[in-house]
């Protein structure tokens, strides 16, 4: 049987194990009863936590600022961040931020310059 996971079940990147439950063994109503690794899932892309920052318009900002984005295979060439003030995934780029362009992300900073704020 397949496992349907809909884009707000997996927001985030990252790694995790599957564990299983055979619904004879325990209900399958508790943590602990899911003792068998049934596989793992990997979800290519950012992670959410700590990777805010505030910049100042008119100044250079580095983003994120713990110098590099975080998440599961992420890659400079091909990743990209877009800047919105609605929903990721419903609403386009906010056309008087970063100069209106997708900026390159993956697993580094991304520097804006004076004129992108």
């Amino acid at each position: 049987s397949r496992v349907a996971l809909a884009s707000y079940d997996v927001p985030r990147g990252g790694r995790w194990r599957l564990c299983a439950c055979s619904g004879g063994y325990g209900g399958c109503n508790s943590y602990d009863d899911f003792t068998a690794v049934a596989g793992f899932l990997t979800v290519v892309g950012p992670s959410l936590n700590n990777q805010a920052k505030s910049c100042n318009a008119g100044f250079a900002c580095r983003l994120p600022s713990k110098g590099a984005f975080v998440g599961q295979d992420l890659n400079a060439a091909t990743d990209k961040v877009l800047f919105t003030t609605g929903v990721c995934g419903s609403d386009d780029k906010d056309y008087q931020l970063a100069r209106d362009s997708y900026k390159q992300a993956g697993p580094v900073a991304l520097d804006l310059v004076p004129v992108d704020l």
